[in-house]
């Protein structure tokens, strides 16, 4: 390693005195390439030939019209993965920005914290990108332990270097010639060092008013059969696809999705939104199977993907179904199908179907409540879904109608005294000013160390509460702490819904 750096050195010296800065291997906060002629080329005008043909790839995917303020690549070997990630990245060729600011995970090291680089610059055989060293301090500025300045992850000097960052340089320096960057890398991709980078970001980017691209760097799936990593892959693109990093997160937590660089890909979704990113488009997927260099090798394929986050019409950022009135009987008639057939045990386990309706075919989530004599007698249901809207509604009412502990199931004698509510929840979005709460229009859901709550939005506004009495019920639906709230490392989500209620008997 150390004489391939010596070589790659004297490649950047003698292809590179007009760079915007020349390469010193005396300083040790410039960083050299590392995986030059391993994951890329070391010869400058080789790499620049193969950029080219990622530059130029398939029908041009028009972002033209949009402000891209977010973006997921890959970080393989260009031969695997530079396809997927040059499409992405020509759609930046023509905009400007102040900063990139690159999230990585750490594959090497463990570290728990996000390690924002101290040093000036990194390199590539392309030459030099300078760091924007006082945007690294102020996002590194905070008093939280779990975001600190640092060489921890980009370090090159002992053992095997980070390779996640600097594979999205040469592509930076062909796109965005001469935009300085923010290198971090997540030692730790757990929700709260996730969610700490986030907000550090996010305040240090309003605070310096700088126009910031967000990238993230991870591929998918690794080492399954090319059939297999598709089917792994799949459900986290549309995830992506309808902004929903707080089912991305959990389905990762969870082991349901594979992403090396997960954590990367929840902090720029969920920074991206709090700078006026509205909308995500999945760009390109593949996999390692699908290209020359990997064709021979179908059973063990790493999956690859690009996606970009872009600003828009305020509407775009909530998904909800319309519900005509003459629907919504029938969504009612469902969920009491649902919970008559489990609760009299009856041999037909599918789920009814008239038909479904294009908007009841998006996958969103629900909450099916019952009540009997005007009282809560069971509510359950779930906080994101992967399912058409109408099989979550109908699984709703069969959890609501066995599996709420604080009631116990429904009982076949209570079947004519009671009363079905549908929820249809939008996707859960990071709250970061608990004043802009709206009473009878948002839901709110808190996560505090191993302890979850939720609330629907009909709560509040039938009990009458304000933004604070609603917070306090919320932690205290949580097992927590009515203040708990308060804490710094609390974290407050809001949704929008829909509201089906059964006629009035």
């Amino acid at each position: 390693m150390k004489i391939l750096n010596i070589i790659i050195t004297a490649l950047i010296m003698i292809s590179n005195s007009n760079s915007q800065d020349a390469y010193q291997p005396d300083k040790i906060a410039f960083r050299p390439p590392t995986v030059a002629g391993a994951f890329y080329p070391a010869d400058s005008l080789n790499l620049k030939k193969m950029l080219d043909t990622m530059f130029v790839l398939e029908k041009p995917f028009d972002l033209s019209k949009r402000n891209i303020i977010g973006m997921v690549v890959p970080h393989a070997g260009y031969v695997y993965s530079g396809k997927v990630a040059g499409k992405a990245y020509r759609e930046l060729q023509g905009r400007h920005y102040d900063a990139i600011i690159i999230i990585s995970p750490s594959h090497r090291k463990f570290f728990n914290f996000a390690s924002v680089f101290n040093g000036d610059a990194y390199v590539s055989p392309l030459g030099v990108v300078n760091v924007d060293k006082e945007l690294a301090k102020e996002i590194a500025a905070g008093k939280s332990n779990l975001v600190k300045y640092s060489i921890d992850g980009h370090d090159w000097r002992n053992g095997t270097p980070e390779h996640a960052i600097e594979v999205q340089i040469p592509f930076i320096q062909t796109a965005l010639p001469d935009t300085p960057i923010v290198p971090i890398v997540m030692g730790s991709q757990d929700i709260n060092t996730s969610d700490e980078l986030m907000r550090s970001i996010v305040s240090a980017v309003k605070k310096l008013k700088r126009n910031v691209l967000l990238i993230a760097s991870s591929d998918l799936s690794h080492y399954h059969s090319a059939d297999s990593a598709r089917i792994i892959d799949e459900p986290l693109v549309k995830t992506f696809g309808r902004f929903d990093y707080y089912a991305l997160q959990t389905q990762l937590n969870m082991g349901s999705f594979e992403a090396c660089g997960g954590g990367p890909i929840v902090v720029v979704m969920m920074a991206a939104e709090q700078l006026g990113g509205v909308i995500c488009i999945p760009v390109k997927y593949s996999h390692s199977g699908k290209t020359d260099a990997g064709k021979d090798n179908q059973d063990s394929v790493v999956g690859y993907f690009s996606g970009v986050i872009c600003s828009g019409r305020p509407e775009e950022a909530i998904r909800m179904p319309f519900v005509q009135e003459d629907d919504k009987q029938k969504l009612i008639n469902a969920v009491k199908n649902e919970v008559e057939k489990v609760t009299l045990s009856k041999s037909d386990t599918d789920y009814a179907v008239e038909y479904i309706p294009t908007q009841y075919a998006m996958s969103l989530p629900a909450f099916v409540t019952i009540t009997k004599n005007k009282e809560l007698r069971a509510c359950i249901g779930h906080t994101f879904s992967t399912k058409q809207l109408w099989f979550e509604i109908c699984e709703s009412a069969r959890l609501a109608a066995t599996s709420d502990d604080r009631f116990g199931p429904i009982k076949a004698s209570e079947l004519n005294k009671i009363e079905y509510e549908i929820t249809i929840l939008s996707r859960l979005r990071r709250l970061l000013d608990i004043n802009q709460i709206k009473i009878g229009e948002d839901g709110l859901l808190i996560r505090y160390e191993n302890s979850q709550g939720l609330l629907l939005p009909q709560v509040a506004s039938e009990r009458g509460w304000d933004t604070e009495t609603f917070l306090r019920n919320l932690c205290m639906k949580a097992g927590l702490p009515k203040d708990t709230y308060k804490k710094s490392d609390a974290k407050i989500y809001y949704f929008k819904a829909v509201i089906v209620k059964s006629e009035n008997k």
